[in-house]
């Protein structure tokens, strides 16, 4: 089954289509007006949401969190391609993963007890979306 997202003409430049959940805006959730922001919001979203947080959706999420914080072992970057991968299939199959690159200590010295994941996503609308995930060595978790 193929899913794509396709702006509508009937939606004005007013519609509110999502909220983006970073929470450093002005007020509580930043008003998105475009479907392709709000895909790319929605990826974020899976990314930062544990498996089982959600009720009624116990299966919607990643487990990303949870396996950062392994021993950084070379099986490490395999395990986390495919937890965003297999997630990114089952609950937003109309975002397509072009590449993810892991980078760790054995790639950069300076990484140590830190990890970079760059995620680049398309789909038919969101021409090429770069996503970068940092998790530094006191266990804070960033997503751009």
């Amino acid at each position: 089954m193929s899913y794509q997202i396709i702006e509508s003409p009937i939606i004005s430049s007013q519609t509110v289509l999502g909220v983006d959940l970073s929470f450093n805006n002005i007020g509580i959730f930043k008003p998105l007006y475009s479907s392709v922001k709000q895909a790319t919001a929605n990826f974020k979203n899976l990314i930062k949401t544990q498996r089982g947080e959600r009720y009624y959706h116990p299966s919607y999420g990643c487990d990303l969190i949870a396996i950062l914080f392994e021993p950084n072992v070379a099986e490490l970057k395999g395990e986390i391609s495919e937890i965003i991968t297999n997630a990114t299939i089952e609950w937003l199959p109309y975002i397509n993963i072009d590449d993810i690159t892991i980078i760790t200590n054995e790639d950069d010295p300076l990484m140590e007890h830190k990890l970079s994941i760059s995620i680049t996503i398309s789909s038919n609308t969101i021409q090429t979306e770069k996503i970068v995930i940092f998790v530094g060595e006191n266990g804070n978790i960033s997503i751009q």
